[in-house]
């Protein structure tokens, strides 16, 4: 929903293809990757320029869709990563021979940065504080951020931390459920 939404923010009349590998109860879509790329080839080729790649391991497969169509019809297409800069990570990955093949379509990522969110369960333990229940968290509290690797955002950078203070100051509300 969320994407959703930034994408109309920038231009409403933009058609958002939304598609899963899989859905609840089923959440193996999630280490999918050949599910991923096969979702993403079908994206791509119905029109999408761009596919976020928002569930895990899956998200590999998007990354190799991505890759392996681009070119004269399709032109040069791109995907988003999703937990940690996966423009820097995929370099890491096991088995892994040729990863500026993918970094090359990797315009961002949205990172999750967990380690706050440990953190304040921990400080809360060690103060004696912790309780249970559901903990929120957002772009106010450091718990998503955009990686700007690749410098593919570098132009629309300043408008994207425009959007960014407007959502952390409340003036713009992101929806959460599609």
């Amino acid at each position: 929903a969320g994407y959703v939404a930034g994408a109309r923010a920038i231009d409403p009349g933009i058609d958002v293809l939304v598609d899963y590998v899989s859905t609840p109860p089923d959440f193996n879509g999630f280490i999918d990757v050949a599910g991923g790329e096969r979702t993403a080839r079908e994206m791509y080729q119905a029109g999408a320029d761009v596919v976020f790649a928002a569930a895990g391991q899956s998200g590999l497969g998007v990354f190799e869709a991505a890759a392996a169509l681009s070119g004269p019809r399709l032109g040069h297409l791109w995907a988003i990563g999703v937990d940690t800069d996966q423009h820097e990570t995929v370099q890491w990955l096991p088995g892994m021979v040729d990863p500026a093949r993918w970094q090359r379509h990797i315009l961002t990522s949205v990172v999750k940065p967990l380690d706050s969110s440990v953190y304040g369960v921990v400080a809360d333990h060690a103060r004696g504080r912790l309780r249970p229940g559901v903990r929120k968290a957002g772009l106010a509290d450091g718990a998503l951020e955009l990686a700007w690797s690749g410098g593919y955002l570098d132009a629309v950078r300043p408008r994207l931390e425009e959007m960014r203070r407007g959502i952390v100051a409340g003036d713009v509300i992101v929806p959460h459920v599609p």
